[in-house]
């Protein structure tokens, strides 16, 4: 049992980042390369923290003086590796292809750079856990929850991904000069790490109630990768404003190389299904849809919704564009309806009249 345990918890605390690793960073040796320097930056964070415990002899005992002193120290080598990875875009251009656009894709290397903190991180917090979880069985010297490896496993998970979240904010409020962005990840980390002394008086549980809210928060935040082009925002407020009585559709694309959000096709007259012919089934698509709804009683109505069409097997770097531009373009459509669809075929006019009800 103590194995299948130790398997358990393994895959808990890592298959998640595993896959990101695998779909996302595997395919392009540059980002491997960042993404170690990225958790080799993690470690000096950690021995300068290792360090200034040993020095302060007094406040040794004192958990609290630790986290507080850890967080700023992995924030400062945060800082440090954005500056480092800014500075040495010249460079990495010479030496990564076309095809990989990672630099043009800031985000990419706060996505990669994230994922190294967090894996590195949630390694040296588990690796002695799980090394005990593998057998053979003792006993706590001050008993314990039997959920221990559980939550522990749990708990890894949460801080990687936190990382994750935690390295693309950053990057993008460094770029934006937003200083409240800056301030919010470290607070949000000060917070995350905090809450994690309470694990001592047995409530892990709780903790981790609350550690995943703020992953929820941190993972929803808004953080704009791709610019809303003044064409799209003009377009988008005359679609609002049209007279024309029927269905119509503006559909929107992601431009990967000038990380811009731009005009693919406006549909006028259209039914659902000449919508749906005319989507890619593998190509992710923001939809704006004006849409002529008769109603049992005889009205006629035409809602206004934004839907968002991100295919299943579309590439990991594309849907990660989408998604993280999909909350601001929907601000900027000012539309509250928002549905998101899967796959094509699932796009019907039966579809979108059980969304918007009759």
């Amino acid at each position: 049992m103590t194995v299948v345990e130790f398997f358990g918890c393994t895959f808990l605390a890592f298959g998640p980042p595993f896959a990101m690793f695998v779909f996302t960073i595997a395919h392009d040796p540059v980002r491997i390369i960042i993404l170690i320097a990225a958790a080799f930056f993690w470690l000096l964070s950690l021995l300068l923290s290792s360090l200034w415990w040993y020095i302060v002899i007094p406040l040794r005992e004192d958990l609290v003086f630790g986290v507080i002193f850890s967080v700023f120290f992995q924030e400062g080598f945060r800082y440090i590796i954005y500056k480092i990875l800014r500075k040495a875009e010249s460079g990495l251009k010479k030496i990564t292809d076309d095809s990989t656009q990672l630099i043009e894709n800031k985000h990419i290397l706060a996505y990669v750079s994230g994922l190294g903190f967090g894996i590195i991180s949630g390694a040296f917090s588990l690796v002695n856990v799980l090394a005990d979880a593998v057998g053979p069985g003792t006993m706590g010297l001050k008993s314990g929850s039997e959920m221990f490896f559980l939550t522990s496993s749990a708990t890894g998970l949460c801080f990687i991904l936190l990382h994750t979240f935690w390295g693309v904010i950053f990057f993008n409020a460094l770029d934006n000069r937003n200083k409240l962005q800056v301030t919010l990840v470290v607070v949000s980390h000060l917070l995350a790490s905090s809450i994690t002394l309470f694990n001592h008086f047995q409530v892990a549980s709780a903790t981790l109630i609350v550690l995943y809210f703020i992953v929820l928060v941190t993972g929803s935040g808004n953080v704009n990768i791709c610019e809303v082009t003044d064409e799209v925002k003009r377009a988008l407020k005359d679609f609002r404003f049209r007279k024309a009585q029927d269905t119509a559709a503006l559909i929107l694309k992601v431009d990967r190389e000038k990380q811009q959000i731009v005009i693919d096709e406006k549909l006028e007259n259209i039914t659902i299904e000449e919508l749906q012919e005319s989507l890619q089934s593998h190509q992710p698509r923001y939809i704006i849809l004006s849409y002529r709804q008769k109603h049992s009683d005889g009205r006629i109505s035409y809602p206004l919704c934004f839907i968002y069409f991100t295919p299943r097997d579309s590439h990991a770097e594309l849907q990660m564009m989408y998604a993280g531009s999909k909350i601001s373009l929907q601000r900027e459509a000012d539309l509250i309806r928002g549905y998101e669809i899967r796959e094509l075929e699932d796009f019907t006019e039966e579809w979108l009249l059980e969304k918007l009800g009759n």
